[in-house]
């Protein structure tokens, strides 16, 4: 049968190096949060290799860490809590009740760090940069 195919061979090697890896890390892997995705796969390989994996399969959009997953071009309107969010942070950090030098600092790592994932991951819009 397809079981000792290359495709199903390296599945479970992946699942023993995950949790090798897992058990070195002294950390758990976590079925339940773990999920698969697939493009062009017959769905009797899907679903033989999500049993070997012990994941979840799942369909695009999806997310990942907070992150939209998907296979079309993010919209303007998906950044829109990313850029909601700075603005909350911004005018908590302009509070005059901080001194000059700390508002500013503090107005900087706000807007280095809340997007930089997003950004660092996915093809921004130029409308969401301006």
């Amino acid at each position: 049968m397809l079981q000792g195919t290359p495709i199903f061979k390296e599945a479970k090697a992946f699942k023993q190096i995950l949790y090798e890896f897992a058990m070195v890390a002294s950390t758990k892997v976590s079925l339940t949060k773990s999920k698969d995705f697939f493009f062009n796969i017959d769905i009797s390989i899907q679903r033989i290799l999500s049993k070997i994996l012990g994941f979840q399969r799942d369909l695009l959009p999806s997310k990942y860490l907070g992150i939209p997953l998907t296979n079309k071009p993010l919209s303007k309107e998906i950044w829109e809590s990313v850029t909601n969010k700075l603005k909350e942070k911004v005018s908590e950090c302009t509070s005059r009740y901080l001194y000059l030098a700390r508002r500013l600092i503090l107005t900087k790592v706000v807007l280095q760090t809340i997007p930089i994932y997003m950004l660092s991951t996915l093809l921004t819009p130029t409308g969401v940069i301006q």
